[in-house]
């Protein structure tokens, strides 16, 4: 949370098993922004990585990747989500 929030935690800090343990892969269009219009299945796990194949390759960076909507996040919370990438 330190990087998106100035009195955010610190990874140190943080608890691991928020980190740890079972995880959905949602795959998603790759846009500017992901909303939850978005989705096509049911959020079921408390931690979700969204795959948008936006980066084909890994040593080359891109300025047209896809972010998170803050309705998307608002979205998550509500369906118990402690972790998202």
């Amino acid at each position: 949370p330190s990087h998106y929030h100035g009195k955010g935690k610190s990874i140190e800090e943080r608890d691991l098993s928020i980190y740890m343990g079972p995880c959905q892969v949602i795959k998603v269009k790759a846009k500017p922004r992901i909303t939850p219009e978005d989705l096509r299945v049911e959020v079921t796990c408390s931690r979700v990585l969204f795959r948008t194949d936006s980066f084909t390759d890994p040593d080359q960076w891109h300025n047209d990747f896809s972010a998170l909507s803050a309705e998307l996040v608002h979205f998550l919370k509500g369906k118990g989500v402690v972790l998202v990438g």
